[in-house]
């Protein structure tokens, strides 16, 4: 049989299927070459493919991690939650995620968490041949040439103009093809094509498409940006940056504020505007001059300067200034704080320790115990103790036992009672001295409190000479009533102050008659007059210096009489001068040879740089300052004109300005200062202040200019080298620390480092509360959790505690600045100021602040120049101003008389220039005028306070003498009248010792005052009288019977020789104080 072959072929159309494989192979190679980190998952929340950037950003294989569920990839609070969050998207439909891009917490394999932006694609099964057909035409348009397909794009990230439509529509079509690709890769394995199928997972109609971007890298970038913002914007210094033009190109709030320039913007100016004139005129040139020759003298260095605000006010500050260079352009960056504050606390501090220490009053400071805290060098000097020997021991130890027994229970009724019966007012006391020695004070007690308690000054006086003065000033009236010869007491006018019983004998006149009345009284119409023998006395000033006159003497009935008159000239520092006439008639004609004394002034206005030139301008002096300024040797320029040193524009006209003053008077730079330009040996200029003075010598007539030079260069470099991001931190005078919110260091800067002893390596990262003591650092996790969770604000500055590397407590006061992300509190900034020197600086000056405060006594504290810059309210009392407002700032010449004031400034001027102390460190008296015009009689002790950064300070004390100087008057006077009066006299104390022993006495007697005064008054009697005469006086002190005193009867005196001889006696009885009994004897041989 015959069979024919037949073939059956079954034809399978493989199109479809080969279009799948083409589309998965170029699909899975598209999502492997995506740099962006694909992740898909199914509707389960399977992860069904994970691409190769997905592996590196969150290192996991793809094959460990496929088949897994997406919630390894969240951190523990989202993946509690997303199962639900997809059940309900496939019941309700609503995209709440899907299509939207969002920041969210992503979580590694290691188990650390990152920030990732996250966007959300779905596509389904059934758009699989759509999807083919997409991935295919897609990629035949791009080419698959570049890679470039971007998911996420923000504006300006593409690099390209607006108008280019051609790379736009380029990125859109790879974005859609990048989603089509991973669509399809995880719909559509084909048969043979390698890859991963989860094997717990059923196919379904949904799947998700994950792109994410890792924005790690990117918070820590905008992070550390918002803290360079926050430490620029909110930092409490302020902070400025410029160009190498000195033009403003960045300035903080802060430095607007300090500045007052709140309502404008600095930037664009140049920066001389915050620079006194005399610094701002040289600006431009630092820099310049900088460019040039990159000599740092600023840069990188601390330094104060002056600043000027706004309203033209000039204040001190702190300036660090650092150099910054980006790229080649060259910035300059200043840090500047304000130390106006902490100088004054230091002046205060200062000036009141020194108060302390140089004031000649006796200072000392007890506590409510007794005991001795404070001891000046005035109570060393008083009492003869060591201020260590004294400090530390009870009062008692100054007082004598009698009162040192009941101190305790006086302070002790005062503590319990309040009863003030000592402290605010004067009294006389007993001291005694380290030798045991009793002696007499006047003490002034005040009350103050410090940080301790309460505490007692004492101003101390020792009064011991103020009984003698009293005994002097009684024994010179005696001596003006018994001296045989007429006496007279005058002031410097002339007026009658005593009037003796024997010149009411001689001139007719009795003693009410004559008292206050003038001299002249007694002078002739014509001739020589007492008074003008008056006129003609004089003698240096605190000398006695006396003077014969012939003249001629009219009596009361207008009788004339030619008298011998016998001047003594009694002066006293800062009063008025006193004279003491002695009037005896005479015979002879006289003629008077007048004398005049001449005081010549030496004017030396030497000063630095100093140049003394003749009227023709032939410059015939210099000092070494100007020769240092100027380069030149004083050979080389002593004998040319000052033009040589004076820029041509100047030279040209300088004779010609010396010609018209000298023609016409007229001053227009002498006694004036002002700024000009002088010119170096080496030809570059100068700015100097100039002042110009004249001297002229009268006796011949030479006129010579003196001429002082202030050099006014400074250095003009402000050289500035930090990096913009970290170095204003690391750089910064002030210690700055930065936190995020959960307390960990951030930053910790270079200043923090020297407060806190760690360095930033050892802090960063850690906790803050490393750096806060007990129970601060407790509390500190507690404190921040409230500022998140109610909004608490932490911004106000505030005193706070700090703990040390070794564990020291130190004060710091802290301004806390917010770093806010989208609305959310991520970090802290704080700006930290040692407060530790200036609380110890501030404790320590209390007392001495408290003490200056209610000194008893007046002090006046004057600048170089005299300007008074403060006063204490016994000055002001002593004086009788109001307030401080009414003489702080002006010169001190206003509470002085004419005399003095008039050459005050030159005594300035000479002590500046020589430096020789002829005031300074002494005490003498002047006299001072009141705001009334009143003349006070004062003692004034003067101390120079110098002190490191701070100009140096004259210190005047004040005491009030009147009363003093009228006693000192009366003893001179008793001096005088004693060596003087024309008979012996004596004066012993109620026991008969000699205390006074005239010097005719001495000649009588034949002992000299070293011999006698000591001794008994038995000495100048014979043996017989000698053995009773100290029961004469016993007697006569227990029964006041006088059979001696106030008469006159005739005794027996002994010479040193021991001869006998007749004499005239007459006793008269003084009482001192306390009742002390003294007698004056007036013994006239026979």
């Amino acid at each position: 049989v015959t069979t024919d072959l037949v073939f059956c072929a079954y034809l399978r159309d493989i199109n479809h299927e080969q279009r799948l494989k083409d589309a998965y192979i170029l699909s899975k190679t598209a999502i492997d070459a995506c740099p962006i980190p694909i992740v898909l998952i199914n509707g389960s929340g399977i992860v069904v493919r994970f691409s190769r950037a997905a592996t590196t950003v969150f290192q996991w294989k793809t094959e460990d991690i496929v088949g897994k569920n997406v919630k390894v990839l969240m951190n523990h609070d989202i993946a509690k939650v997303h199962d639900q969050h997809l059940q309900d998207y496939r019941h309700s439909g609503v995209k709440r995620v899907i299509d939207r891009t969002r920041q969210v917490q992503a979580m590694r394999k290691d188990g650390m968490g990152i920030t990732v932006e996250l966007s959300v694609k779905e596509v389904r099964r059934s758009d699989l041949c759509k999807i083919v057909d997409d991935v295919l035409g897609a990629s035949t348009h791009l080419g698959l040439e570049g890679g470039a397909m971007q998911i996420f794009s923000r504006p300006g990230e593409s690099g390209g103009d607006v108008g280019k439509q051609d790379a736009k529509s380029r990125l859109a079509a790879t974005n859609h093809f990048l989603a089509m690709a991973s669509s399809f890769a995880a719909h559509a394995q084909p048969k043979g094509a390698k890859g991963h199928t989860p094997a717990n997972t059923q196919p379904d109609d949904e799947l998700f498409i994950g792109y994410m971007r890792d924005l790690s890298q990117e918070y820590i970038l905008r992070q550390s940006n918002e803290l360079k913002d926050v430490i620029l914007s909110e930092s409490s210094v302020p902070m400025i940056q410029l160009d190498t033009k000195g033009v403003i190109l960045y300035a903080n709030p802060a430095l607007h504020h300090e500045f007052g320039y709140e309502g404008d913007n600095l930037v664009g100016r140049n920066v001389k505007a915050l620079m006194p004139s005399e610094v701002a005129v040289h600006h431009d040139g630092y820099l310049e001059r900088y460019g040039q020759t990159g000599i740092k003298h600023i840069i990188d260095h601390q330094r104060e300067a002056v600043a000027k605000r706004k309203d033209g006010e000039l204040f001190p500050i702190e300036l660090s200034v650092r150099e910054l260079n980006v790229k080649g352009d060259r910035t300059y960056f200043g840090y500047i704080r304000n130390i106006l504050q902490p100088q004054l606390v230091r002046d205060q501090k200062r000036l009141g320790d020194t108060i302390m220490s140089l004031s000649p009053i006796p200072l000392v400071v007890i506590t409510e115990e007794g005991i001795i805290i404070q001891f000046n060098d005035a109570a060393q000097e008083v009492f003869g103790y060591t201020q260590a020997e004294a400090t530390g021991a009870n009062v008692k130890t100054l007082q004598p036992p009698e009162v040192a027994d009941k101190h305790d229970m006086y302070l002790a009724n005062y503590r319990r009672t309040g009863v003030k019966s000592i402290v605010d007012a004067k009294r006389r006391v007993m001291g005694k001295r380290k030798s045991g020695k009793s002696f007499p004070l006047e003490i002034l007690i005040k009350e103050t409190t410090d940080t301790d308690g309460r505490v007692f000054i004492g101003y101390l006086r020792d009064v011991s000479s103020e009984k003698m003065l009293q005994v002097a000033n009684d024994l010179s009236d005696a001596i003006s009533t018994l001296s045989p010869v007429p006496l007279i007491a005058l002031d410097a006018s002339g007026t009658i102050l005593k009037f003796s019983s024997a010149a009411t004998n001689d001139l007719g006149y009795q003693v009410e008659e004559a008292m206050h009345g003038n001299v002249s009284m007694f002078d002739p119409n014509e001739g020589p007059g007492i008074s003008h023998a008056l006129h003609r006395s004089s003698g240096p000033q605190g000398a006695i210096h006396s003077d014969v006159h012939k003249v001629r003497v009219r009596r009361k009935n207008g009788s004339l009489y030619w008298a011998e008159c016998t001047i003594r000239e009694i002066k006293q520092e800062a009063s008025q001068a006193s004279f003491v006439a002695f009037i005896r008639d005479v015979s002879e004609e006289i003629t008077n040879e007048i004398s005049r004394s001449v005081f010549k002034r030496i004017l030396n206005l030497t000063y630095t740089p100093m140049v003394i030139i003749s009227e023709l301008g032939i410059i015939e002096h210099v000092n070494e300052s100007l020769t240092e300024t100027f380069g030149y040797a004083s050979k080389d320029i002593i004998g040319q004109n000052i033009k040589l040193l004076t820029p041509p524009e100047v030279s040209i006209h300088h004779d010609s300005f010396l010609k018209a003053y000298l023609t016409s008077g007229l001053k227009s730079v002498l006694d004036a200062k002002r700024k000009v330009y002088a010119v170096h040996k080496d030809g570059t200029r100068i700015v100097v202040e100039l002042c110009v003075r004249e001297a002229v010598t009268t006796e011949i007539g030479k006129r010579a200019y003196f001429g002082f030079l202030r050099d006014l260069r400074q250095e003009t470099k402000l050289h500035q080298a930090f990096n913009f991001n970290d170095a204003i931190t690391d750089l910064s005078p002030v210690p700055i620390i930065a936190i995020d919110s959960r307390g960990t260091i951030l930053k910790f800067s270079a200043a923090s480092t020297k407060v806190f002893g760690y360095d930033a390596s050892e802090v960063v990262r850690e906790n803050v509360k490393m750096l806060m003591p007990e129970p601060e650092a407790s509390n500190h996790d507690l404190y921040l959790e409230r500022a998140r969770t109610r909004g608490v604000q932490l911004t106000k500055p505030r005193r706070v505690r700090g703990k040390t590397k070794d564990g020291k407590i130190v004060s710091l006061e802290l301004t806390l600045s917010e770093v806010s992300h989208k609305g959310v509190v991520t970090s802290y900034v704080g700006f930290l100021r040692d407060m530790t020197d200036l609380d110890m600086e501030e404790a320590e000056g209390y007392v001495s602040s408290a003490i200056a405060d209610v000194a008893d006594q007046a002090i006046v504290v004057t600048d170089t120049r005299g300007t008074i810059v403060q006063m204490n309210r016994s000055a002001l009392d002593l004086l009788k101003y109001d307030s401080l407002d009414e003489c702080v700032g002006n010169n001190v010449k206003m509470i002085m008389t004419r005399d003095y004031a008039a050459n005050h400034d030159q005594y300035l001027d000479t002590y500046q220039r020589t430096k020789v102390k002829r005031i300074i460190d002494s005490v003498r008296r002047v006299t001072a005028l009141t705001k009334t015009g009143e003349v006070l009689h004062v003692e004034l002790g003067v101390r120079e306070l110098n002190i490191d950064g701070l100009e140096p300070r004259f210190l005047g004390y004040l005491r009030d003498v009147g009363d003093e100087i009228t006693r000192e008057v009366a003893a001179r006077m008793n001096s005088t009248l004693i060596s003087l009066a024309p008979v012996p006299i004596i004066l012993s104390d109620a026991s008969g010792r000699i205390i006074s022993f005239s010097p005719l006495a001495s000649r009588v007697f034949g002992f000299s005052q070293a011999e006698a005064i000591g001794n008994n008054l038995s000495i100048l009697m014979p043996e017989d009288v000698a053995i009773v005469h100290d029961g004469y006086l016993a007697r006569y002190q227990a029964t006041g019977v006088k059979s001696i005193i106030d008469s006159k009867r005739q005794v027996l005196g002994r010479h040193k020789s021991g001869k006998t001889f007749h004499a005239i006696l007459s006793v008269r009885e003084l009482s001192g104080q306390d009742d002390q009994k003294f007698y004056v004897a007036f013994v006239s041989p026979e």
